[in-house]
């Protein structure tokens, strides 16, 4: 399979910028294109990159020099639709494993979604716990990632009124998304419960150890093995487990 299987616009966007955008859309599929192209693109034009920013549907490429051929690069960059895809060992894709407490002693909406959903307050966990997550990119908050594949049955709106202060690490659900807040913030989504993982620190490269296209499964700890872990990471004895996987 080539990038041309999927119809690929590009653009100019501001003075130092290059818009890709693929067909709006939530796939992995999709998603293992948009993956390949972006490590095609760094790896012919590294140099000229500050950074790439990616989207549900677009990869924004912020360029780093001047007197840039603008109409030049873009045509470049658009003949890249006919190179065959990365491997999937080339992007680098992990499978973490995430721990989360769902003990209903540390606040969260489990009884409410219950309620809400007319599901068993145990099959909610259950339904959550079994999906495999994809990371489709990372934004809201340095951090947060917005992970696909919510089961149908847990899917509902935002609150309607957003709490001002979400703990760091809440895991909770919002549409059709699971994600897990990486430091205090407000927001509107339903909390599930707590991971005690630390998922952005600037002090580390990469600040944020999962990536898009990497997959997150959920795995229950109760509330001694949550603050064992939170303790272990304090002293550096503790690290997210992964595997490698294809997407």
């Amino acid at each position: 399979m080539t990038n041309s299987d999927h119809p690929i616009e590009v653009k100019q966007y501001g003075e130092q910028g290059i818009l890709l955008e693929w067909p709006k859309g939530i796939s992995r599929a999709q998603l293992r294109n948009m993956l390949s192209y972006k490590v095609k693109i760094q790896k012919k034009y590294g140099s000229l990159l500050r950074e790439s920013v990616l989207g549900y549907h677009s990869l924004l490429l912020v360029l780093d020099g001047e007197d840039i051929d603008m109409e030049g690069l873009i045509e470049e960059i658009q003949l890249l639709k006919k190179a065959p895809l990365i491997s999937d060992e080339i992007v680098g894709i992990k499978r973490w494993e995430i721990p989360v407490c769902y003990d209903k002693e540390l606040e969260n909406d489990l009884e409410v979604i219950a309620q809400r959903l007319d599901v068993p307050l145990k099959e909610v966990i259950r339904l959550h716990q079994k999906q495999l997550y994809t990371v489709y990119f990372i934004g809201f908050l340095p951090g947060f990632l917005y992970l696909g594949g919510l089961d149908e049955r847990l899917v509902l709106p935002r609150r309607s009124e957003p709490r001002l202060h979400i703990p760091q690490g809440a895991v909770g659900i919002a549409e059709r998304q699971t994600g897990i807040y990486p430091q205090e913030s407000a927001g509107g989504w339903h909390i599930l419960g707590y991971s005690p993982l630390q998922f952005f620190d600037s002090a580390m490269e990469p600040p944020c150890f999962a990536a898009p296209g990497d997959q997150l499964r959920f795995v229950s700890i109760d509330r001694e093995q949550y603050f064992k872990i939170r303790l272990l990471l304090d002293t550096g004895k503790y690290f997210p487990k992964y595997e490698m996987v294809e997407l």
